[in-house]
């Protein structure tokens, strides 16, 4: 199979070079892209296109290895001087392939002749069918990259489109050449697989390696290995995402989105489970559900979902109502309070710090770092929702806590969960500082371990340009990229009539207030081809509209960015720890938490085994291949020494979170956006419930993702029990070193 593609493209090559077929690949030419920045400002960036016309670069492919079931070939850039100099060139292609040099097989003596360690590899398993015997066959293939380092400063152009077009640093260490390598060699990766040409044939993808490897923007790459082995081991094919539905949120049911569910109802008429109406009960917490309208959800019989909500009540987690409704039932169901109006709290124990939840196992989490707890749950009104309230301290501050009824993929539900936060805040109106808490999806990188965001680990939502900054650095320029929205959202003068809270402790570190280039959040929302087309909603032209510009883009920035500092405070502590001796305190705040869980609820906070862990990258609408992780580099012992998942523990990450339904459902949208916005997770669209929080005149807020898959949190249910505790005891962190309001 792989030897038998090495051969054909010996065979083929003069076939290649005058023919039509093949992986084409060329360069656009350059356009340039006019978008609107934040606060009106204009900002052009370039597509990444060649400049002018000249001679291709010389790309040269030699094997190294042939055999049955394991092949080595090597690509490497020359210039023309050294082409005279080969002995062993089979074929110089022309036509479209102009450039393309195909090698004999080299003597494995000569193939040691290269000794230099490669500068990073990246390795991946294709999942293959045999066309003739219908077998499925696992294959790993491994990239080695090798860089200029001779040649370091070359001209930016060369590197211009591989920044992620608006400026932000990503990477959080702008002048690293280190992070350029990593950088280039990901977007090389993206582009060798990008769904839209995926190679079907061994063939092709090794002549799309080439033709990548020639285009000018990749030119501080020398040298790639590619190696290849069969796997005989047995394996599961993964489905993908578009097909692996049966790992959809419960937060998809919403009683006022039928078109959603009416897409569904088939699927959950086949698997509606006791997990499934669980589920369903657990994210409408604190609301009952009633069974009619389970069963008319799900489309399933009213016999089976009685069944299985009796299987729950006998289980303890769930009870029925006196009207018949069931509601899931709590740890310290005995104590909570069920009232009409929340009772008047003196201004001594009044809550100034809330925290906004929308899963069940993030409520949980949360109030497992609260002491002293009170929880209430207020029961609607006619066309209402209840209300949930745990009243409590954490550190020196005075918290309230809830949960948000059925946060999830339709907006109505969304707009329920901001009128919620509004009913929140005008309930407790001395709370100054606001946390949303829970789970999210991570955002891969798939060369740079530091970048790379795991399951279980945690992201703080901070400004993407502040990544390398100091509190005391001087203020960054503006953002661009913003085409449309809420631009003005918390940025700005503090004195622009929203509070100042002049109460603040003078003591505290003066803070570097947040331009009109910071944000922390980003909402996508599809752009309408026509003003009666509903935002959001699908149309069969979308397909063709997968792009970043495809989206109107809302950006929100608290108008005081001290929890951020905060955040990144506790953690630069622990780096600069020389020995790591003391342990973290969000760390031991989730053994603290979980011992606590354990004993007291039914779901499982234990941390999921790492092979549960598996990264799989879309090359197509129903084809994936698994990624391995990027590992710390071992020869840097302080970061393979430190690195917290070695010891089950999370990483933690700092930048924007983002959200919007349809460009987090498309892998490579996401990836998109991630890197042009510096966005290190997704998660639910909360806008409604920032958009709320901004209203309410509240300049102190942060967003702490839990990661549970690769998504926006709401797929890999076994994580996100775990990542719920870590992004809450990240929040007890910050709760404990924030001084109180005098």
């Amino acid at each position: 199979m792989a030897t038998n593609g090495i051969e054909s493209i010996q065979k083929s090559s003069s076939e290649l070079s005058s023919s039509n077929g093949g992986s084409q690949h060329r360069s656009p030419p350059p356009t340039m892209v006019k978008t609107n920045g934040v606060n009106g400002h204009h900002h052009n960036h370039h597509n990444g296109g060649d400049d002018h016309q000249q001679q291709p670069d010389l790309i040269m492919m030699t094997p190294l290895k042939k055999e049955l079931d394991h092949t080595i070939l090597r690509v490497e850039r020359i210039d023309r001087r050294q082409l005279q100099d080969q002995q062993n060139v089979h074929h110089i292609a022309g036509g479209q392939h102009q450039g393309i040099i195909i090698n004999k097989q080299i003597a494995q003596s000569q193939s040691q002749q290269f000794t230099k360690k490669f500068d990073l590899r990246l390795a991946f398993k294709v999942f293959l069918v045999n066309a003739i015997t219908n077998v499925h066959q696992q294959e790993s293939r491994e990239l080695r990259f090798w860089f200029d380092h001779d040649h370091e400063n070359q001209d930016d152009d060369d590197h211009h489109h591989l920044n992620n077009g608006n400026g932000i640093n990503v990477n959080g260490n702008g002048n690293s050449k280190d992070q350029n390598y990593l950088q280039c060699a990901q977007s090389f990766f993206r582009q060798l697989v990008d769904p839209k040409d995926f190679p079907k044939n061994y063939v092709g993808f090794i002549m799309k390696l080439m033709k990548t490897m020639q285009q000018s923007m990749y030119r501080p790459l020398i040298r790639i290995e590619l190696e290849v082995k069969q796997i005989d081991e047995p394996f599961e094919r993964p489905l993908s995402s578009s097909t692996s539905t049966s790992q959809r949120s419960s937060m998809d049911f919403d009683s006022n989105n039928s078109n959603t569910n009416n897409n569904h109802h088939h699927h959950y008429n086949q698997l509606l489970t006791e997990e499934k109406v669980r589920e369903m009960i657990e994210s409408a917490y604190p609301n009952p559900l009633s069974l009619p309208d389970i069963a008319a959800t799900t489309c399933s019989n009213p016999e089976d979902v009685e069944r299985l909500v009796d299987e729950l009540c006998s289980k303890g987690v769930a009870r029925l109502t006196d009207l018949g409704q069931v509601i899931r039932v709590t740890s310290d169901e005995q104590q909570v309070k069920r009232v009409s109006q929340m009772p008047k709290v003196i201004r001594s124990q009044q809550p100034t710090v809330a925290i906004i939840t929308a899963q069940f196992c993030e409520k949980l989490a949360v109030d497992s770092m609260i002491d002293n707890k009170d929880t209430y749950v207020r029961y609607k009104g006619e066309g209402d929702s209840n209300q949930v309230y745990t009243l409590g301290n954490i550190g020196q501050h005075r918290v309230v806590a809830t949960k948000l009824p059925a946060v999830g993929n339709s907006r109505s539900a969304m707009i329920a969960a901001g009128n919620t936060t509004t009913r929140l805040l005008g309930t407790f109106q001395h709370v100054e500082y606001v946390f949303l808490v829970g789970i999210g999806g991570g955002v891969p990188h798939y060369t740079d371990y530091q970048q790379h965001v795991r399951l279980g680990d945690i992201v703080v939502s901070t400004s993407p340009r502040r990544n390398h900054y100091s509190a005391s650095s001087s203020p960054i320029n503006n953002l661009a990229g913003d085409n449309g929205g809420h631009n003005d959202h918390g940025h700005g003068n503090n004195n622009n009539g929203h509070s100042n809270s002049n109460s603040m402790n003078k003591n505290r570190p003066r803070q570097l207030p947040p331009t009109c280039s910071d944000f922390i959040y980003v909402h996508c929302e599809k752009l309408r081809s026509s003003p009666d087309e509903p935002m959001n909603a699908s149309n069969s032209t979308w397909k063709e509209l997968q792009t970043v510009d495809s989206f109107n883009y809302r950006f929100w920035c608290p108008l005081s960015l001290e929890l951020q500092e905060i955040a990144r405070q506790i953690y630069n502590e622990t780096q600069q720890d020389d020995h790591n001796e003391c342990q973290p305190s969000w760390e031991r705040y989730i053994e603290e938490a979980r011992n606590r869980l354990q004993e007291s609820d039914d779901l499982e906070f234990v941390r999921p085994d790492e092979n549960t862990d598996k990264l799989y990258m879309s090359i197509g609408t129903n084809d994936l291949i698994e990624m391995a992780h990027p590992e710390p580099d071992p020869q840097n012992e302080e970061n393979y020494r430190n690195d917290p998942r070695k010891r089950g523990m999370p990483k933690i990450h700092f930048g924007a979170v983002g959200s919007g339904r349809l460009a987090v459902g498309n892998e490579q949208l996401r990836q998109d956006i991630a890197l042009k916005f510096g966005i290190k997770a997704f998660d639910i669209e909360f806008d409604t419930v920032i958009e709320s929080i901004f209203g309410n005149r509240k300049d102190r807020y942060i967003i702490i993702r839990g990661i549970a898959d690769y998504k926006d949190g709401s797929r890999k249910k076994e994580w996100q029990p775990y990542a719920a505790l870590s992004a809450a005891a990240y929040m007890k962190a910050i709760l404990c070193r924030l001084q109180p309001m005098i």
